[in-house]
């Protein structure tokens, strides 16, 4: 709830804050000041809001590029005028992308820096996340120079719905299970691919180098979202063998 500390918050580190685990508020750093004024205690959510928000307007921009490639485009209409601004349009997605990037680091950012931890934070910071690059994958999709496949996309989904599963079932259980490297090398991998394409869809279309680069770096970001998954799976496989539950459920708690 927004404004109301969880006993699951924002951690001492950004992968605490996405998986909300193992966060003790005692390692926590005293909520302070930054020149005599204190920040809100839902600033966190407040910029987790704004990425979703962003996401919003970034499907919204990237759907006037597809009316622009419609079959049939009257003169005069939206999807005419998004035809001849297709690079400015894909200029403008590249800049909300960022802009979401940006705000995840900022976010993550603050909690740390002021120990501001609530429950909203824990849920809907990795939903935004997820809700951006998911969805601009998805996006791509039907634009041919982007060269996104369809079954690229659903990897990543399922990847991303297979690992949420599992952590949803082992905190039920009282396991922790906490964001890991190969969790924050997917991030990064699908950020930077992301980025790519858009930029070289805005500016360098036709230039075999920049598609070239945009090619490895999706293959690059497919291989490491299926290895991160596999890295779940792995630890799920430990953490929820029997004796390790027994002994990591505390007294009265979700067996």
């Amino acid at each position: 709830m927004l404004g109301r500390v969880g006993a699951l918050g924002r951690g001492t580190g950004r992968g605490h804050h996405r998986s909300g685990q193992g966060d003790r508020l005692g390692g926590l750093r005293p909520h302070r000041s930054l020149w005599g004024v204190s920040p809100p205690r839902n600033l966190p959510n407040l910029i987790t809001a704004f990425r979703l928000l962003l996401a919003v307007l970034l499907f919204a921009v990237l759907g006037l590029v597809h009316c622009g490639r419609g079959v049939a485009v009257a003169p005069g209409s939206i999807a005419a005028w998004a035809q001849g601004a297709e690079r400015l349009l894909f200029n403008v997605s590249l800049a909300i992308f960022l802009l979401a990037a940006f705000s995840d680091v900022a976010d993550g950012y603050v909690a740390r820096r002021w120990g501001l931890t609530t429950d909203f934070g824990r849920i809907v910071d990795p939903f935004a996340d997820k809700v951006v690059v998911c969805g601009a994958f998805v996006m791509l999709i039907p634009i041919e120079e982007a060269r996104v496949g369809a079954w690229m996309v659903v990897l990543i989904l399922a990847r991303e719905l297979l690992v949420d599963g599992l952590r949803g079932f082992a905190e039920s259980r009282g396991v922790a299970f906490p964001a890991s490297a190969a969790g924050k090398a997917k991030m990064l991998t699908q950020s930077v691919c992301l980025a790519w394409l858009l930029g070289t869809l805005a500016n360098f279309r036709g230039q075999p180098w920049a598609e070239g680069i945009g090619q490895a770096l999706l293959w690059t970001t497919v291989l490491v979202t299926v290895a991160s998954g596999a890295v779940y799976v792995a630890r799920a496989r430990r953490l929820l063998h029997p004796a390790s539950t027994a002994r990591a459920t505390p007294p009265g708690g979700n067996a």
